[in-house]
């Protein structure tokens, strides 16, 4: 009789994952990008980045394409 309630480890598997996947999840959070060419005038800017901002605008432009976010706002 015993047998009869006695859960299995497989049971006990699917209960863990039914329990895990009822669980609300976290939202999101998006941040706001900041703008760094905009942040920074041309001497901030070339000691943070080692970059020239003509020169960021000159590989952005070769690059964009590639890498534009999903989240862009």
């Amino acid at each position: 009789m015993d047998q009869l309630f006695d859960v299995s480890s497989d049971d006990e598997d699917i209960i863990d994952y039914v329990e895990h996947i009822e669980r609300p999840r976290k939202a999101r959070r998006y941040q706001e990008r900041k703008n760094h060419i905009n942040c920074w005038d041309d001497e901030e800017f070339y000691n943070r980045f080692r970059f020239t901002k003509p020169s960021v605008h000159l590989i952005l432009e070769k690059i964009e394409d590639g890498i534009k976010s999903t989240t862009n706002w």
